[in-house]
């Protein structure tokens, strides 16, 4: 159970962190250096990253993650034992991240897989690379939480495999952030469902969309893949908007607080997942910025470290493709005003 005094001194912890987050000013400078190398300097400087060598962007993008995950465990130190599980929970997902890389590259059998790449497991390295099968290495993490989401997919078509695993994954990774909140009071379970609830709903809502425009894949297949705990649509809800055609399906999500999924003028397919993250984004900009004594400030900082890699990736991601500073912003998470 958590206690006003057990958050007061979490919260002061988490209001000192602010060197730990992007500001403006730091988005400005990246966005405005000439390539890749500044931006590593850049980052290395601020202490962001520990490498000055890269040998790609997922690389830096790993370290950059490595580094943010260290000083998020550190708040465990400052949590009772239940707040402390689900933190440890909330942070799988580095884990789970390097489990769909191993899946990923022992299917693909890419020779570029790299330790650096890896954020948690870098031992997955030397197994990938001995070229071990999927079963395998699905065999070596029998002693994880993991093992029971994977087990039934050894044997799998290698053709839909990496969907099926990741899938998998996803809807396991919120189901036991939920599963583990009912040990917290009702006020922290409270917030852990509506905030994870609203990723679920757009998650599901991405999938519906994508899964009828560009795939024709079934209903009975796209509800069965998913995700239950939404915040706004419930079980029935969602089964609903999957059988919808896909006309009828956003009309619908109009009529939501969703409804900037679709309302712009804008190439919808390729803003949606900037549209998705930059909801959240604002979701755990407030949350951050909270001053009770509950699980919200936590929380907060846990996501907002989250865009600030990917805003981050988008930067390095442009200078690749010698994006102007203005043509960068366009693909920010955050919203960056023009210069």
């Amino acid at each position: 159970m958590g206690s006003a005094k057990e958050f007061s001194a979490l919260n002061s912890k988490i209001s000192s962190m602010k060197n730990y987050l992007l500001q403006e000013e730091d988005y400005e400078n990246l966005i405005n250096f000439k390539n890749i190398e500044e931006v590593v300097d850049y980052l290395f400087e601020r202490k962001f990253i520990i490498n000055r060598k890269y040998n790609s962007i997922n690389e830096i993008e790993s370290d950059l993650k490595k580094n943010r995950l260290n000083v998020l465990n550190k708040l465990s130190y400052f949590l009772s034992k239940n707040y402390k599980n689900l933190l440890d929970f909330i942070l799988d997902k580095y884990e789970i991240e390097d489990i769909k890389k191993a899946t990923r590259n022992i299917v693909t059998k890419n020779k570029n897989f790299s330790r650096e790449s890896l954020i948690v497991r870098d031992d997955f390295y030397e197994r990938v690379r001995e070229e071990i099968t999927l079963e395998e290495f699905y065999e070596s993490l029998k002693e994880t939480k993991f093992y029971k989401y994977l087990r039934g997919y050894k044997n799998q078509e290698i053709r839909d495999l990496l969907f099926f695993v990741e899938m998998s994954l996803d809807r396991n990774y919120y189901s036991s952030i939920f599963f583990e909140s009912r040990c917290l009071n009702k006020e922290n379970e409270k917030i852990i469902k509506k905030f994870y609830g609203q990723f679920i709903d757009l998650y599901n809502l991405s999938w519906i969309y994508r899964g009828k425009k560009f795939y024709n894949i079934e209903p009975v297949i796209i509800y069965n893949y998913t995700i239950i705990g939404g915040d706004l649509f419930n079980i029935t809800d969602i089964k609903n908007l999957s059988y919808m055609e896909l006309e009828e399906f956003v009309d619908s999500i109009l009529k939501t607080k969703y409804s900037f999924l679709f309302d712009s003028e804008h190439n919808i397919d390729i803003y949606m997942e900037r549209r998705i993250n930059r909801y959240l984004y604002y979701e755990s900009k407030d949350l951050i910025k909270s001053n009770k004594f509950n699980f919200e400030k936590t929380l907060g900082i846990v996501v907002m470290t989250d865009f600030d890699i990917k805003d981050i990736g988008a930067i390095l991601e442009s200078k690749n493709y010698n994006l102007s500073s203005n043509e960068t912003r366009n693909y920010l998470i955050r919203n960056i005003e023009r210069s």
